[in-house]
């Protein structure tokens, strides 16, 4: 199963024992449904960095994909937790990820940091921070997920 899985299990209400999405892992049973970002989505696969690739096996051109699909799993995560617990779940870091929602970023967290914050009932935002010393460093993708609405998506570029 490859990174394309996650759209089309999230998109098609698909009921998930256990789905593997490039180095991320969901475990548990969701029926979560992601919103497409329309127009968001599609400028966020085109932005690129301006370091070499190294230590990435598909080149720079990835890195924001990764991320976003990373954050996709995190979403399900959330909303499996939803779904049990009636709120959204805050997350400090990547193990606290793998501890509160089932979810593993094994391959990502070579690159990223991820963390949940000012989760609620209605809504939660993800972000992912690239890790000093690789080729996402100064980058933070985030994704702002509120009950109702589209998902928002925002990549910048962390002066240091």
């Amino acid at each position: 199963m490859g990174s394309r899985l996650l759209v089309p299990c999230l998109a098609s209400m698909i009921v998930l024992t256990s789905c593997s999405i490039g180095g991320s892992r969901i475990t548990g049973p969701s029926s979560a449904q992601r919103e497409s970002s329309g127009m968001a989505a599609s400028r966020l696969d085109q932005i690129t960095t301006s370091s070499d690739g190294r230590h990435h096996p598909r080149g720079p051109h990835r890195l924001i994909p990764e991320a976003k699909e990373a954050l996709g799993a995190i979403l399900t995560g959330e909303q499996v937790y939803l779904q049990k617990f009636g709120s959204f779940v805050d997350a400090a870091d990547t193990s606290d990820l793998r501890v509160k929602l089932g979810v593993y970023l094994d391959e990502p967290s070579l690159r990223w940091t991820f963390t949940v914050s000012n989760a609620s009932p209605m809504g939660f935002v993800a972000t992912a921070r690239g890790r000093d010393g690789t080729n996402a460093e100064g980058l933070v993708v985030s994704l702002r997920y509120l009950r109702g609405q589209r998902l928002r998506w925002s990549v910048r570029r962390q002066r240091p």
